[in-house]
């Protein structure tokens, strides 16, 4: 009898486990709309503030493994004299068991402490800590600061954020000026306070919230008056700062109530460029992007299109089925899918949770990139960046993935692990991403280009070793060309491959000439074509051979065209909408030229468009928003909002590429990300200009536009003169050939002198400049003389803005 008692109370023990774990499986399934999905699973690791400057900033999230050089350009923590530096860990789940630190130098290259803190204290799920800052680390740099957390469970967490000594009293009263005046913008009447920073271009069109600058007027400013709220924690970052001069950028989550009960999500994020000024502070900068959560609810739907609302349409994509039924989207980093014929739009894949609110969740360091949507409403998708959480969270990467609808569920082919910046991978993946017909994934990852099977997950290299002039990707990434060697005048052979049928070919040069990949108009390559023989000489330096005719090829390697102007040379081809442009070279002597005109090459070939690609433009009480238009006309009101009964990690596999790091890049910064890698300065300087930004390699500032004086006069350079140019003859000069004579200043603010030329070919310093004119000291007569800006800019740019300077990456 006891034995049965036993029996029967091991079996009820039983049965309550597996009702325990039910139901513990059914707390993570919403219902919507009478449907139940599973989500991606919580994020579990906690974040990391710092208290600097006053506050809690600079929030740092969870990696889990080595980050590469050119990250965390968004992070600056300052540090005190005092030389101690307090963190505050919150939320997640995991328990901290042990927390250690590393601090390196700014190129990573030296390692300058790693200990333990030992000393930590916790309370209701916050770990407060003080690492002590070693007297190793010196004012006048920067480092990197690596924390580690290891929790209860066994896993391991990196937070990073660059740290400085500076002035956190003066970096404090910036970020209050822009926290205020952000602040201020949501109540229309205190806006009108912050009208007089504006410098409003009353030409311009200030209907779209999307992205405003200072050129706004105030009705902009203040969001057209929009009754906005904020909600959720604010993400206060200091990205750059010299004493007098801050970068600080500011994200928040507002939300707008609607009169129906529901209520509209927006992202915010502002980056403002203060200078201080003899008696107060200035504004110099200020950027300000908004973009709507769209949440998949009724009101986001109507008989034509889904409303994204306030957006950029470059946040926006769409991709339709051959046969229209079936319509997949991305707005704001969510992926939609639209069943036309069963009317369902279903949010298909989302790094945000039941908290709208959540920093994690709501980290943008990853997008997402559809790669094709059939007719059976199937979608290849990929996730590319940061793991906000799932079976990869704290991971960089590239995850590849199939929504299948048959079983309304998303299945992840295969990982890829990546340690570089968010921004480095999407550089990569906006030059080349493509899912050919073969179903290959073609991606290019840092320099090169890998192959990948996404129903094996076998991979090959395709090509590496690229350079910025050696390869091209055709429009819609169906084509891709690249040299055979790195000689920027060009090699003898050119690889030219199908990316739908993983095809190759090769284009070969005849006899003493070399050629060159220059671009394509649609799927037909544009091959430069240049002499062996021929150099052209610009100021005693060697430039790129210019090109003597250019083919155009096929798939077959036929000419389509062959362009040749008798007696004139071409370079600075470039193309546009599907016609080619040239500059035109007159030769003057045995190795110069002269620019004497440009042409235009006009293709017959018609473009091949990226099909229901259809974001439009409407009006509401907002202003000017955006739409994503459907093929099929459908009554709204009957749309269901679904998701996906299941998100799948189980069954994929993990590639380990073996990826060259980007130390050797100029990586331009804008607003603390990476917008760019570029093989020379100047290429990465001009990117940087335009949007206040900066330049750095093996994470040195090589460039910063908002850190240029407005005089600054140095010592003549006499005796560094012929020092100059034998530095430039053996190539130890920093190449800032094609920057702007305003963008050299930089340098010469910097203490820096530049090297230079005349439209005569005299070799010139640039020693000092003011608001009208620079200072310039002449090689070869031994005196000094001022020019006015403008007549200077013009006489620099005759002489290809030859400019170059003695710099240091140690």
């Amino acid at each position: 009898m006891k034995s049965i008692k036993r029996r029967l109370l091991l079996l009820f023990v039983v049965f309550v486990a597996a009702v325990a774990v039910y139901m513990g499986l059914e707390m993570r399934k919403t219902k919507t709309n009478d449907t139940v999905y599973t989500g991606i699973e919580e994020a579990t690791f906690p974040l990391v503030w710092a208290q600097t400057a006053g506050r809690e900033m600079n929030v740092m999230y969870p990696y889990t493994s080595q980050v590469g050089i050119n990250a965390f350009f968004d992070s600056l923590t300052l540090l005190s004299d005092e030389r101690q530096l307090e963190l505050i860990v919150k939320g997640g789940s995991e328990v901290v068991k042990a927390i250690s630190y590393e601090v390196r130098s700014a190129s990573l290259e030296d390692l300058i402490e790693n200990n333990e803190i030992t000393d930590f204290t916790s309370k209701d799920k916050e770990v407060d800590m003080v690492i002590p800052i070693s007297n190793l680390i010196t004012k006048g740099n920067e480092y990197r600061l690596n924390v580690k957390l290891t929790f209860a469970s066994g896993k391991e967490a990196h937070y990073y954020t660059r740290i400085a000594f500076g002035d956190q009293s003066m970096a404090g009263e910036m970020i209050a000026l822009a926290d205020d005046f952000s602040s201020k913008n949501l109540n229309s009447d205190q806006a009108r306070d912050n009208s007089k920073y504006l410098e409003t271009d009353q030409a311009a069109d200030h209907s779209r919230l999307g992205e405003i600058n200072l050129k706004a007027d105030y009705e902009s400013l203040a969001y057209h008056k929009m009754a906005l709220e904020p909600v959720g924690d604010e993400d206060v970052r200091l990205l750059n700062f010299t004493g007098d001069m801050g970068e600080v950028e500011l994200r928040r989550m507002v939300k707008r109530e609607l009169g129906d009960g529901n209520n509209e999500l927006y992202e915010i994020k502002e980056n403002f460029t203060i200078k201080k000024g003899t008696q107060r502070l200035y504004m110099m900068d200020y950027n300000r992007q908004m973009t709507q959560v769209i949440k998949g609810v009724q009101s986001d739907i109507n008989s034509t299109r889904v409303n994204a609302g306030i957006t950029m349409p470059e946040k926006t994509a769409v991709l339709a089925s051959a046969d229209g039924n079936t319509t997949a989207f991305v707005a704001d980093r969510d992926l939609f899918v639209v069943d036309g014929k069963n009317k369902v739009i279903k949010k298909i894949y989302s790094f945000r949770g039941e908290d709208d609110y959540s920093l994690q969740d709501n980290y943008d360091k990853h997008a997402i990139k559809i790669l094709s949507c059939d007719n059976d409403g199937n979608v290849e998708f990929v996730v590319y960046g940061y793991m906000n959480r799932g079976g990869h969270e704290g991971a960089l990467g590239i995850s590849l993935n199939q929504y299948r609808a048959q079983d309304n569920s998303v299945n992840e082919h295969s990982f890829i692990p990546v340690n570089l910046s968010y921004e480095e991978i999407k550089e990569g993946m906006q030059k080349l991403s493509y899912l050919g017909e073969n179903k290959m994934f073609y991606v290019q990852i840092a320099d090169a280009v890998y192959g990948i099977d996404i129903n094996s997950n076998d991979y090959t290299l395709v090509a590496s070793g690229l350079v910025d002039y050696s390869y091209c990707v055709s429009p819609l990434g169906k084509r891709l060309a690249w040299q055979e060697g790195n000689r920027e005048d060009g090699e003898k052979i050119i690889h030219f491959m199908n990316l739908d049928t993983g095809d190759k070919k090769e284009v070969r040069a005849e006899g003493d000439q070399n050629i060159r990949p220059e671009g394509f108009i649609d799927l037909d390559l544009i091959v430069g074509i240049s002499k062996d023989s021929m150099s052209w000489n610009v100021n005693g330096m060697q430039k790129e051979v210019p090109c003597f005719a250019i083919n155009i090829v096929d798939d077959d390697l036929s000419v389509q065209k062959h362009y040749e102007r008798q007696g004139q040379y071409l370079t600075g081809i470039r193309t546009n909408e599907g016609r080619i442009h040239v500059d035109l070279l007159n030769q003057t002597g045995e190795n110069t030229f002269e620019k004497v005109g440009e042409d235009t090459i006009v293709s017959t070939v018609q473009l091949e468009a990226q099909k229901n690609t259809k974001v439009v433009a409407y009006s509401d009480d907002r202003g000017t928003v955006y739409g994503l238009q459907f093929d099929h006309r459908y009554p709204s009101e009957d749309y269901k909002i679904e998701k996906p009964e299941k998100v799948s990690f189980d069954t994929s596999g993990k590639i380990n590429l073996t990826i060259d790091k980007q130390n050797e890049k100029f990586v331009a910064i804008v607003h603390g990300g990476v917008v760019g890698s570029f093989d020379t300065a100047s290429d990465a300087i001009n990117r940087a200009y335009a949007n206040m930004g900066s330049v750095r390699k093996k994470g040195k500032i090589v460039y910063l536009r908002a850190g240029t004086a407005n005089t600054r006069n140095l010592k003549v350079p006499a005796e560094m003169a012929q020092s100059f140019l034998t530095a430039r003859k053996e190539g130890k000069l920093l190449d800032l050939q094609g920057i702007t004579l305003k963008e050299s200043l930089y340098f010469v603010s910097q203490g820096i002198p530049v090297l230079t030329y005349s439209d005569g070919g005299a070799a010139i310093i640039i020693y000092g400049y003011d608001q009208t004119n620079i200072s310039i000291y002449d090689i070869a007569s031994q005196s000094t003389m001022k020019l006015g800006i403008g007549d200077a800019e013009k006489m620099f740019e005759r002489s290809y803005n030859d400019f170059s300077c003695f710099f240091t990456f140690s």
